[in-house]
């Protein structure tokens, strides 16, 4: 069974169920791990449960079993773990379960995986099935007597299924556009930020956020998987102590005078200001000393439109610039 299907399980659940879903859980974190990162590395169950398939019972179950035996740090916040390869290494010593897992996870500690230890893959990448020799079971039928047009189809009847596949972690692999055949939060997941030369800077803490809090009683990560929102991005060098109020405006533009100029009014109650022409932000009201560079990242099926912005005072040049002219 192939643990990134969308059955649920039970958290009643068999050994073997237990396994493979300790074992979705741990290549999702794996994929999302950051080495000596531990802030980009905490992953909220709501995510991992969007990512796995599994029902948020059941991760929270499988979390609570993992934490128990050292695999995974729960973070202090709600709801939100991290792979914790440090612990897995010191409680490992002579444990079987520690090596079984070991095998399966890219970021398991790496003297528990060997050169026959399965490896991340790409998403592209097509899986070929093998069937496995099995005494009195092969892959080809020989007739003994040919004396008649050879049937492919008996013959590949009587020979055994392949197997089903290993749980397969995939590679990640950052992108810079969004996808319309994946929902607004999952292109969050591999998106990069296009305000840093670091190719490996995303938006991990704006996720934790977005899953974590909420406005009138429904969560950020909702309001932009449903779509007709504008969110605000920050990257992981950028967020700082903002809420989902503070990373989501309506998408009603509001009245100006300037034809270069959209405003629109945040979750928060202040206003988000868009110089088109100049492509400046003003986030939180208009304030010149704190103009911001923005870059508008698309939008997506459902109607979420992603606005990236830099830091505070990014854009005070062009803004000055602008005044003077």
């Amino acid at each position: 069974m192939n643990p990134r299907s969308s059955r649920l399980l039970n958290t009643d659940m068999f050994p073997g169920q237990r396994r493979l879903g300790c074992i979705a859980v741990l290549q999702c974190l794996s994929t999302f791990y950051v080495k000596d990162a531990f802030s980009l590395s905490t992953i909220s169950y709501r995510m991992i449960s969007d990512y796995t398939g599994l029902s948020m019972s059941t991760v929270q179950y499988l979390i609570s079993y993992l934490s128990a035996h050292g695999y995974v740090d729960i973070a202090a916040c709600t709801g939100a773990v991290r792979l914790d390869p440090d612990t897995w290494f010191e409680r490992s010593s002579r444990c079987t379960r520690k090596l079984y897992f070991a095998y399966f996870v890219s970021n398991a500690p790496a003297c528990l995986r060997d050169k026959n230890s399965l490896v991340p893959q790409s998403r592209d990448c097509p899986i070929v099935l093998l069937p496995d020799y099995v005494e009195g079971c092969c892959s080809v039928t020989v007739a003994s007597n040919f004396n008649a047009v050879y049937n492919t189809y008996t013959n590949r009847e009587s020979c055994c299924r392949a197997p089903p596949p290993d749980p397969i972690e995939y590679i990640f692999e950052p992108k810079e556009c969004l996808c319309d055949s994946t929902t607004p939060m999952q292109n969050l997941w591999y998106l990069r930020s296009v305000c840093s030369r670091d190719l490996i800077i995303l938006f991990r803490r704006q996720l934790l956020v977005l899953y974590g809090s909420g406005y009138n009683g429904t969560k950020g990560s909702d309001f932009v998987d449903n779509g007709n929102c504008i969110c605000i991005l920050l990257n992981d060098h950028v967020i700082d102590h903002e809420e989902s109020v503070d990373l989501l405006a309506f998408p009603e533009c509001e009245k100006t005078r300037d034809a270069n100029w959209e405003s629109y009014k945040m979750f928060n109650g202040c206003d988000l200001f868009l110089d088109t022409a100049s492509g400046i932000a003003y986030v939180g009201n208009y304030c010149p000393y704190k103009a911001r560079l923005y870059h508008e990242r698309g939008t997506t099926g459902c109607g979420t439109r992603f606005i990236e912005v830099n830091i505070e005072g990014s854009g005070c040049a062009e803004s000055c610039s602008n005044t003077r002219r």
